[in-house]
């Protein structure tokens, strides 16, 4: 798995996470004690590189583990 792919799913499961538990970027960064910006750009940017100690204060935030925010998740599809 390459570092982008790595982000996107990052990205993706943060997003799906804080749609789940209605959560905006200002809350998350109440949570986290990272900045709204600082959010934003993780989510946003390609480039972004975030700190373990960042990453592990989202995921503890949201209720899951390091390793849950990188997991892909597949979809069922019913017929």
């Amino acid at each position: 798995m390459s570092n982008f792919d790595a982000m996107s799913i990052l990205t993706q499961n943060i997003r799906r996470l804080m749609r789940e538990q209605g959560l905006r970027q200002e809350d998350l960064a109440d949570r986290t004690g990272i900045l709204r910006p600082n959010i934003s750009r993780l989510l946003t940017s390609p480039d972004a590189n975030p700190q373990l100690s960042k990453i592990q204060a989202i995921a503890t935030a949201l209720g899951v583990t390091v390793s849950d925010l990188f997991a892909e998740i597949s979809e069922k599809v019913s017929c």
